[in-house]
């Protein structure tokens, strides 16, 4: 009886955690002042959800988070919902180093831009997977084929000279470690690693 009293609700926390990468593809499409947005909705969402509310609507957003009714088990909550959704391992102070609603969400956002810029639009492997899904779904005629294929054996050419050079550095280096003298493995040791 009593478990049919009980409310279960799908979490934003649940959901990102069967489609990890969905919010983060999200945010990547938009524009500094949008995602700080987005991440104001998401803050509160998850706020209202901690503390059993209906939606976030109600969360003032500069109302710090000991007026709101938070304590340390509802804090850790908190943190491992957002860290789940933005996949980053985020810090146990968390809601006492950013007291507000619009504080965490504005350090959330700075996180995800920073964690973006240092990504520097590296190709995944999701990248490809999603243009091969696109190049599948819509037969090309023979000059666009034959302009993609140039173009991908183009791309495929430089990242294997880089891979190659950066094996040879690498072999050049433990060559010279190998026939380097104990006199000067110290000094190397001494001189460029500081030790």
């Amino acid at each position: 009886i009593l478990h049919s009293l009980v409310r279960t609700r799908r979490t934003t926390a649940a959901v990102a955690a069967q489609q990890p990468s969905r919010l983060l593809a999200e945010l990547a499409g938009l524009d500094d002042e949008k995602r700080g947005e987005r991440m104001l909705v998401l803050v509160t969402s998850e706020v209202a959800d901690v503390l059993g509310h209906d939606n976030g609507h109600g969360i003032e957003r500069t109302r710090p988070f000991s007026e709101l009714g938070f304590d340390s088990l509802t804090a850790v909550q908190l943190r491992n919902r957002l860290g789940a959704l933005v996949e980053q391992p985020l810090p146990a102070t968390l809601v006492f180093d950013y007291p507000t609603p619009l504080a965490l969400a504005e350090y959330l956002r700075s996180r995800i831009t920073a964690r973006s810029a240092s990504a520097g639009g590296l190709v995944t492997v999701d990248d490809l997977n999603r243009l091969d899904a696109a190049l599948s779904a819509r037969p090309a005629d023979d000059s666009e084929r034959v302009a993609i294929v140039e173009r991908l054996e183009a791309l495929l050419s430089t990242l294997s000279v880089s891979g190659a050079r950066s094996r040879e550095s690498s072999e050049d280096v433990l060559d010279s470690l190998r026939e380097a003298s104990n006199e000067e493995l110290f000094s190397f040791v001494d001189k460029d690693l500081g030790l």
